[in-house]
């Protein structure tokens, strides 16, 4: 079995921290945040027989257990969650922190945004490189000649049968017409 001083030291634990996450809640809810957990457990905390086990159980000093602020707590935390849900929007408070965490994140925002206008700046002034086509060069076969059969023996001069067919164009002079067009 517990002693006095033991039961004296849990009641007044249980009282403590149910006030503390009482007031707690009362915070955020004037801020308009968790209004549904802070109903939730201000409703748990009153029905769940708590207060009563705390009525039988008062104390004061340094151990105190006061059930009559603990109910007054629980009140007070319904009514604020019932004003701020009746305003249908919740306050626009907001803390330091929330806005320091706030400022925090756009200026990580804009300075990815710096980065990409640089980049874009960048490839907005891009030239890709010209490329340079090499040029064609251009083969000039030797000169053909035709020699007609039958009537050249071996051993005979090819001077006498070059005589015979007349001069043809030459590959160069075929060419001049497409150099003159810039096709080559």
């Amino acid at each position: 079995m517990h002693s006095d001083s033991e039961s004296a030291v849990t009641y007044h634990w249980l009282w403590k921290e149910t006030s503390n996450r009482l007031a707690s809640l009362s915070r955020e809810a004037k801020e308009g945040k968790n209004l549904a957990e802070a109903s939730n457990f201000a409703r748990w905390v009153r029905f769940s027989g708590i207060i009563k086990l705390l009525e039988q159980h008062p104390q004061a000093g340094e151990l105190r257990v006061d059930a009559e602020s603990l109910s007054k707590s629980i009140d007070d935390l319904l009514w604020e969650c019932g004003q701020q849900w009746n305003r249908r929007k919740p306050l626009a408070k907001y803390d330091v922190s929330d806005i320091a965490e706030i400022n925090r994140k756009l200026d990580i925002l804009a300075a990815q945004a710096a980065k990409l206008d640089a980049i874009s700046a960048q490839v907005a002034h891009f030239k890709p490189p010209i490329k340079r086509r090499r040029p064609r060069r251009v083969v000039i076969a030797p000169e053909l000649r035709v020699i007609q059969g039958g009537d050249f023996t071996p051993g005979e001069d090819l001077q006498a049968v070059d005589q015979d067919i007349p001069p043809g164009p030459t590959p160069a002079d075929s060419a001049a017409p497409i150099l003159a067009r810039g096709q080559i």
